[in-house]
């Protein structure tokens, strides 16, 4: 028996804590730390399996992989002996794809994703639990969680969602994209802007609200305003 050692990370390189590394031969089992290490006796011949909930299994080799160390450790006055440990190095698990679609931009306004339309990269993707970002086809998966209730981006710097950041999970749908379009309106060229930011607006009822919102909406208008974020109490509790 050899005492191994690695680390396991997602694709993005992130560490995996909690991730449940078993030894096929003897079946003893060790859980990743929160910086994804581990440490497991294993025979020199034998093999791992990782799994997480969410993730793919995976299971490797032993044999041929470990970079061996050695280190002495005293047993008593007078005996020493040498073990072994074997260090495995990073190892990846892809996560289950039970969500997948694309963020484009969607240039000619009709919700699809067209032949020709960019795709954008590092766009953070999420379904409460997981956040991934885009890759370099403005691809993501996540893998939900038994909770879950919607999918959301977070729009990327320059472009706009029409409020259409977020979709809610329905039965039997797994394929999400989500368009966004460009959005220049109160943005500098160095990217500097302006924005405002309002708190417990607590409106009441359905009626007399429209004079508050068009003056907000003319004052933002005249200061160029990029973007507005509202906070707090929206409405009256008991409305």
């Amino acid at each position: 028996m050899i005492q191994v050692k690695g680390t396991v990370r997602d694709i993005q390189a992130t560490p995996l804590a909690r991730v449940k590394v078993q030894s096929e031969e003897s079946g003893e089992s060790a859980l990743t730390d929160y910086r994804g290490t581990y440490t497991i006796k294993v025979k020199d011949n034998g093999r791992l399996i990782f799994s997480k909930k969410g993730f793919a299994d995976k299971t490797i080799e032993v044999e041929g992989r470990l970079m061996s160390v050695f280190k002495w450790l005293k047993v008593s006055r007078y005996m020493k002996y040498c073990m072994a440990i074997g260090l495995l190095g990073s190892m990846t698990l892809q996560a289950m794809a039970q969500y997948t679609g694309k963020v484009f931009v969607d240039e000619n306004r009709n919700g699809l994703l067209d032949e020709g339309e960019k795709r954008l990269h590092w766009v953070s993707v999420s379904d409460g639990l997981n956040v991934v970002q885009t890759d370099s086809n403005g691809a993501y998966q996540l893998p939900g969680h038994s909770r879950m209730h919607f999918l959301f981006i977070t729009t990327p710097s320059g472009y706009k969602t029409d409020n259409a950041y977020y979709y809610r999970i329905e039965n039997g749908r797994t394929e999400y994209d989500f368009p966004v379009y460009p959005c220049y309106g109160g943005i500098q060229a160095d990217g500097s802007h302006r924005f405002i930011h309002i708190s417990d607006t607590e409106i009441r009822g359905k009626e007399g609200n429209q004079a508050w919102v068009d003056n907000l909406r003319d004052y933002s208008a005249n200061e160029k305003i990029a973007f507005i974020v509202h906070t707090g109490i929206f409405v009256m509790n008991r409305d």
